[in-house]
Parts: structure tokens; C-alpha cells; sequence
């Protein structure tokens, strides 16, 4: 009968085996780049699929033997089966190794410049104006960095023209020190104004200033520079100058009834004595005279009462005594005055009569324009008002006549048996070197003839009658 730990041997062995055979369906673990670390032991997690038993890891106590010989103790119990030796690690397959890098394909070789004064490529410029300078091209006759030459630098405030370094417009070199360039600024230095060396001088009633390169006069306060000249500096006093009141070219304007003059930069009115401006408006100057207005009687806006006059110059208000009422500086009668006919200021015309404050013309006469007329005779309201008789012409029971034998033509009386303008009618005018005869136009001179259009020529007999 076999023994039954020589049973148990044989069983483990046999599963020890079993877990390396391929149709288990376990294969170690790819190589991999990376080595794996044994983990012990126990190798469950790398060597063996996820369904199969893991033995349970050997204990860290040992357990001390009594002896080969079998007791009651050391026999396994009847079910007991004895543990499998643990099953032999296969080793790892090594790793594989990287694959080799792929060289770097080397850097493109530079093609070497062309050797040149700086290093740089000695390519040629567009233009016939550029140089090339270092790495660009540059118009050297113009270019402040590099003026004339590859890297000639022209100072602070220079330029570069034509090659040469210059002080740009309005600036200059005055000090005579290249290292600050050209430091002035003539158009606003007042020691080098306009020019180096061009100081400007102070002048009457005004500080010394450059403005534009051009020495200007600061005027003070209250005056003026109105000619423009710097040698006289600023020779208007603006507070009083009636030609430039307040400022330059502001004359004050001559009024009627007064003078003008300046006072505190402003224009103002001085009356002619007897004379006011009691309107307050310069430009009618000084409209009241005589302060005789019943409205400004001695003095502007000093009115009378209703119905009194202003005496004259006086200064004094009168009370007219009825029926007389008061007309400007004096009392009149409205009823018959022809300067206050029927009301103050109402004049009558020449040759009219103020009657029960109407105006009438005498009997047989009409107002026309600003006269009584006579329609029936007189020759410039012959008929009618405005009618006017032609000269030479009279005016008979309103109607223009002239003198017997003439007739009234454009205007004037003529006789047309003679008269070469209105030769047999009004208008008929002869032609040239013609005449008037017995109201027929004939050619003047032995052998001439009257041509086309009434002009007069040779070729027919004399007294030929003009077309």
C-alpha cells in the first residue's frame, strides 16, 4: 500500500508541471523594455492568469520538526492533503533592447557669405542711390545714420543732405560744439533769432521776443505794435488811440453831430455843444439838436408835460393858451399853421393853404407831387399830374401844343419840312450826307444819288430821291 505522503509528492509534482504547459493557457509575460522586478515568492500578479489559485505565501514562523518517526501528532487528518511546493518562477525573458536612435539629419550647411568690408551678403542694391550697409541698403545721401559713409552718425538735431551732415530747418549750431549738435532753435531763441548771433533788443513799451525767427516785440499791457515796424516797438497807446481803440485797426468812426475819441480801449461820442445823443446809439451820433424837443427840452429825456411847449434853448416847458397847442418849441394854431396843419408836423404843400386844419389848394388848381398845379396851363402837369409838354411845346386847355407849322416829336417841337431826324413825319431820319428838303430826303452834293439803304452816292443825277 503506497504511502501517503509519496501520494502527496506525486500530486505536486504533477501541478507544478501542469502550470507551464501551454494548453493551460499561461505564458509568461512579454519582454518588455522595462525589466520587471520579481515580486517574491509568490509570483501571481506576472506569472499566473487571474482565475488560477495562488498558493498561500510561505510563513515567516518555521515550524520545528520532532522527528521522521509519525505519531499520533504528526499524521495529516484523513481529508488533509499535503501542500504543493511552490511552483518554480520561470525567469523572465530579457529585455528587448531599445531600437537605436535615428541619427539627426544634419543642419544645412550655410553657404558662406561673400566676403565684404562689414561681413554681410554683397548683394547688390536696387536703385543707384543705395549702398548697402551691413545687412540693408541705405540711400547714404540721405540717411542721418549713416550720412555719406557706412556708419557716420550725424548729431542731435541734424539731417543728412546730399551726403553731409546739417543742422535741420530752424535749427542751429551756435555754440560751436559738435557734441551737442546743433542746440539752438532759432525760431524761438531770442539771443540767435533767426541766425546765430542774431540777438533781439528790447524795445519801447515791450519785452524782447523771437517768433518764427523773426524778432517781435512783446507789447506791455495797453499797447500796441499797429505799425509792424520793430524799430519803433509798440508805439500805440490802446487805452486812448481814437486809429486803434482797444486794439490794432479798430478806428472809431466820426458820427453825425460829434467827435470821437478813445477812452479805456473804447469808442466813445463827444457832441457837438447844443446837440445830444439822447438815444444812446453812437451810430446816428448825436440825433437831438438844440434840446428844443418838448421830449428832450434842455437836456435828453427831459419831456414836457401834455400840451406845453419847450421854449427855444431855454431849457423851459410853456403852457400854450387855447386853441393853440404846443409843436415841438413852440404853440401854434393846427387850425391854419402850414407846418402843423390839423396836427404837429403835418406841412402843407407850396401853394396850399391851411384851412379848418385841411390843406387846399386855391381855386382852379390840383395838389400835384409837392405844388398846386394848374392842369390847364401848366406845362409840367399839362392835362394830368406829370403829364409834361415836349420842349418847345406849351400847355392850352390841358393839352401840350406846339408852334405853328411844327409837331411834337420825341420829346420836342420840330419843324419835319426840314429837320433831317424827322424829315416828312416823326422818325424819318435822312441818310448819311442827305438832307432834309421840303420834308423829302435828297442826296446832298452835285452827282450823287441815294444807294441802297438810304445812303447817298455817285452814279445818278443830283436831286435823286432818297429810299
Amino acid at each position: 500500500m503506497p504511502r501517503p505522503y509519496l501520494l502527496l509528492g506525486v500530486i505536486a509534482t504533477s501541478a507544478a508541471c501542469a502550470l507551464n504547459h501551454p494548453s493551460f493557457g499561461w505564458t509568461d509575460a512579454p519582454p518588455s523594455e522595462t525589466a520587471l522586478v520579481d515580486n517574491g515568492p509568490v509570483d501571481a500578479p506576472i506569472d499566473l492568469p487571474a482565475d488560477f489559485p495562488v498558493d498561500r505565501p510561505d510563513s515567516d514562523v518555521t515550524v520545528a520538526d520532532d522527528g521522521p518517526t509519525l505519531d499520533a501528532d504528526d499524521a495529516p487528518d484523513a481529508d488533509d492533503v499535503a501542500d504543493a511546493t511552490d511552483v518554480v518562477d520561470v525567469p523572465d525573458a530579457p529585455d528587448v533592447p531599445d531600437a537605436p536612435d535615428v541619427a539627426d539629419v544634419p543642419d544645412v550647411i550655410d553657404v558662406a557669405d561673400v566676403p565684404g568690408d562689414d561681413g554681410a551678403a554683397d548683394v547688390p542694391c536696387d536703385g543707384a542711390s543705395l549702398t548697402r550697409c551691413g545687412a540693408v541698403c541705405v540711400d547714404a545721401q540721405t540717411d542721418a545714420m549713416n550720412c555719406g559713409a557706412c556708419g557716420r552718425v550725424c548729431a542731435g538735431g541734424q539731417v543728412c543732405s546730399m551726403g553731409a551732415c546739417a543742422c535741420a530747418p530752424g535749427l542751429a549750431d551756435c555754440d560751436g560744439n559738435a557734441a551737442n549738435g546743433c542746440e539752438t532753435d532759432t525760431t524761438t531763441s531770442n539771443a540767435h533769432c533767426g541766425a546765430c548771433g542774431r540777438a533781439c533788443a528790447a524795445r519801447a513799451n515791450a519785452a524782447a521776443a523771437c517768433v518764427g525767427g523773426m524778432c517781435v516785440p512783446r507789447c506791455n499791457m495797453g499797447f500796441g505794435d499797429c505799425d509792424g515796424l520793430e524799430a519803433n516797438g509798440c508805439e500805440e497807446n490802446l487805452a486812448t488811440s481814437a486809429t486803434h481803440c482797444g486794439t490794432c485797426g479798430n478806428a472809431c468812426q466820426s458820427r453825425p453831430n460829434s467827435s470821437v475819441s478813445c477812452v479805456g480801449g473804447s469808442c466813445s461820442l463827444v457832441c457837438t455843444p447844443g446837440y445830444g445823443n439822447c438815444d444812446a446809439i453812437d451810430a446816428n451820433g448825436c440825433e437831438v439838436a438844440g434840446f428844443s424837443n418838448p421830449l428832450h427840452c434842455g437836456g435828453c429825456n427831459r419831456p414836457c408835460p401834455m400840451g406845453q411847449a419847450c421854449a427855444g434853448t431855454s431849457g423851459l416847458c410853456i403852457a400854450c393858451a387855447s386853441p393853440r397847442v404846443a409843436c415841438g418849441s413852440t404853440c401854434v394854431d393846427t387850425q391854419t399853421d402850414i407846418r402843423n396843419c390839423g396836427a404837429c408836423g403835418t406841412a402843407c404843400l407850396t401853394g396850399q393853404a391851411c384851412t379848418a386844419g385841411r390843406c387846399e389848394c386855391p381855386s382852379g388848381q390840383t395838389a400835384c407831387g409837392s405844388a398846386c398845379a394848374n392842369l390847364q396851363n401848366d406845362a409840367r402837369n399839362c392835362g394830368a399830374c406829370g403829364t409834361v409838354c415836349p420842349t418847345g411845346a406849351s400847355c392850352m386847355g390841358g393839352m401840350c401844343r406846339c408852334p405853328s407849322g411844327q409837331t411834337a416829336c420825341g420829346g420836342r417841337c420840330v419843324n419835319t419840312r426840314n429837320d433831317d431826324a424827322n424829315c416828312g413825319a416823326c422818325g424819318n431820319a435822312c441818310a448819311v450826307s442827305g438832307a432834309c428838303t421840303a420834308g423829302t430826303c435828297i442826296c446832298g452834293g452835285r452827282g450823287q444819288a441815294c444807294c441802297w439803304f438810304g445812303r447817298c452816292g455817285s452814279g445818278l443825277s443830283c436831286y435823286a430821291l432818297c429810299f
